[in-house]
């Protein structure tokens, strides 16, 4: 077991802290040009790769190539950001009021919106801090992942975003633009164009359920 930091937007705090969201994507990069199988043994084991030419016969279609591979690229192979009972402690926007006295801009409903605690802030003469600058002490949220996997971005199905924190209630088409939406504003817009909702990248796909934090990590 690994403790690793992952960052999440004000957005993705508050519905994992509504206990909606159990699940995060991230981009594979640099981006596969077909789709990946976790390599189970051999000194690349815990990694993932292309599945060789013939494993479908062994382990089912799903391991059939989806595309052609150029033989200079079929020895890559990717190291996933984090692997199954991992810990992962949540980056936030935060801000401290004194040493060990931390606050932060998601809470969840019925505490407050963000928009609340901004106005609050601005009373006591503080200002929020990015998530990237955020310390492990500061950590509220913890997080044990309970799988990896790697798949295209728009093969999200319904029950995949209200795993993600979209509303369920909605028809589909408005649960995919809204997620569409939400996976757009992580992304730099300079990087849109191969990242983005509308390119259809290859994401590791992290599910997860919330913990305490690990003995001996305080």
């Amino acid at each position: 077991m690994s403790v690793k930091p992952i960052r999440f937007t004000t957005d993705e705090v508050c519905a994992t802290l509504d206990g909606h969201k159990t699940t995060k994507r991230l981009v594979v990069k640099p981006q596969p040009v077909g789709k990946l199988a976790y390599c189970m043994a051999g000194y690349k084991h815990g990694t993932w790769g292309y599945p060789s030419d013939d494993v479908w016969k062994y382990w089912g279609d799903a391991y059939k190539r989806d595309a052609p591979i150029p033989e200079r690229e079929k020895s890559r192979h990717w190291t996933p950001p984090c692997h199954t009972d991992d810990v992962l402690w949540v980056r936030e926007m935060w801000a401290q009021r004194s040493r060990g006295n931390y606050l932060y801009r998601a809470a969840p409903h019925g505490f407050g919106t963000p928009e609340q605690q901004d106005e609050a802030m601005r009373g006591i003469g503080l200002k929020w801090r990015p998530s990237i600058h955020m310390p492990r002490e500061a950590a509220r949220i913890w997080l044990r992942v309970t799988d990896v996997r790697v798949e295209r971005l728009r093969e999200v199905c319904n029950i995949d975003m209200e795993s993600e924190g979209i509303d369920v209630c909605l028809p589909l088409n408005l649960q995919k633009k809204q997620f569409g939406a939400l996976w757009d504003s992580t992304i730099k817009p300079a990087d849109r164009e191969r990242y983005g909702w509308a390119a259809n990248p290859w994401v590791w796909v992290i599910e997860f359920e919330q913990c305490e934090e690990p003995e001996g990590e305080k």
